[in-house]
C-alpha cells in the first residue's frame, strides 16, 4: 500500500470519526438543553409566586398591624356616677391651694391612677362624623407621656398611642412635642403629623383659648407644635409651671404662684 493511499485512508477515517463524534455529542446535548430550559421555567415560576405572595402578604400584614391590641391595655369604662373625682377634691386641689397660700415655689405631684380617674369621669365616648373616641388612658414613663385610646371607625376598633415630650424654651414657654404616633403596632408618626396639621389649619386655628385653660393649651400645642404660657388656674388661683419631671407612674410639676 503506497504512501498516498495510507494518507487518504487516514484522512477518511478521521473525517468519519469526527462526523460520528459530532452526531452523538449533539444527541447528548439535547436533553441537557431541555433540562436547562425546564430549570429556567421553574426558577421563573418560583419568582412569580414569590412576588405574588409578597403582594398579597403586605395588605394582610398591614391590617394585622393596624388591628393589633397590646395585651397590657384595655379601654377604661367611663365612670358615670356624676361625682367629682375624690383624687381631685381630696388630694390634688388641696395640695395646689396649700402651695399657693405659702407664696413660694412648690411641687405638685400628679399620680397616673388619679389622673386617669379624673379623665374617666369626663364625657365618653365622644363621637364625630367618622370616628368614635373611647375613654383614653395616660401613662407616665421616663421623661415621656403616653396617651392610649381606642378609636372606632365603622365598627373596627384601633388602638392609637401618642407619645409626647414636654419641652421648655428660653422664655419659659412650654411645648408638647409629639415623638411617636402608633396605630396598633404600626408607626404612623409622619402621616399623623400631616393629618394633625390639616385638622388644625382648617378647623381649630381661629379658635380662642384662655391662657389659664391648661388642657386646651396642651391640645393646641400638640396640634400646632407651638409654645404656650404654662399657667395652671384652679378657682381663680394661678401658678406658673416652671418645670416638669416625669417618672414611671408619676409626674411632678414645679409651680410658682402668680400674685394678682
Amino acid at each position: 500500500m503506497g504512501p498516498l493511499i495510507k494518507v487518504y485512508l487516514f484522512t477518511f477515517m478521521t473525517f468519519c470519526l469526527t462526523i460520528i463524534d459530532e452526531y452523538f455529542l449533539s444527541k447528548a446535548e439535547i436533553p441537557k438543553l431541555d433540562i436547562d430550559l425546564k430549570n429556567r421555567k421553574k426558577t421563573r415560576r418560583k419568582k412569580i409566586y414569590l412576588c405574588l405572595a409578597i403582594v398579597l402578604a403586605i395588605p394582610i400584614l398591614l391590617c394585622l398591624g393596624l388591628l393589633y391590641k397590646p395585651g397590657y391595655f384595655s379601654t377604661p369604662k367611663p365612670i358615670e356616677d356624676e361625682q367629682v373625682s375624690e383624687y381631685l377634691t381630696h388630694e390634688l386641689a388641696p395640695n395646689f391651694y396649700n402651695g399657693i397660700q405659702r407664696g413660694k415655689p412648690f411641687d405638685l405631684v400628679v399620680n397616673q391612677e388619679g389622673l386617669n380617674d379624673i379623665i374617666a369621669r369626663s364625657e365618653w365616648p365622644r363621637k364625630s362624623k367618622s370616628f368614635t373616641f373611647m375613654t383614653p388612658k395616660v401613662f407616665f414613663v421616663s421623661e415621656r407621656i403616653a396617651i392610649m385610646g381606642a378609636v372606632v371607625v365603622k365598627e373596627a376598633e384601633f388602638i392609637v398611642t401618642i407619645v409626647g415630650n414636654p419641652v421648655f424654651d428660653e422664655q419659659g414657654l412650654l411645648t408638647l412635642k409629639i415623638e411617636q404616633v402608633k396605630v396598633g403596632a404600626l408607626n404612623v408618626t409622619l402621616l399623623a403629623k400631616l393629618i394633625i396639621r390639616e385638622i388644625y389649619s382648617h378647623h381649630i386655628k381661629d379658635k380662642e383659648v384662655k391662657p389659664g385653660d391648661i388642657v386646651a393649651n396642651i391640645v393646641m400645642s400638640l396640634l400646632n407644635n407651638k409654645p404656650f404660657e404654662p399657667v395652671l388656674e384652679i378657682s381663680d388661683r394661678k401658678a406658673r409651671i416652671k418645670s416638669v419631671a416625669i417618672e414611671p407612674r408619676k409626674l411632678t410639676l414645679r409651680l410658682s404662684p402668680i400674685k394678682d
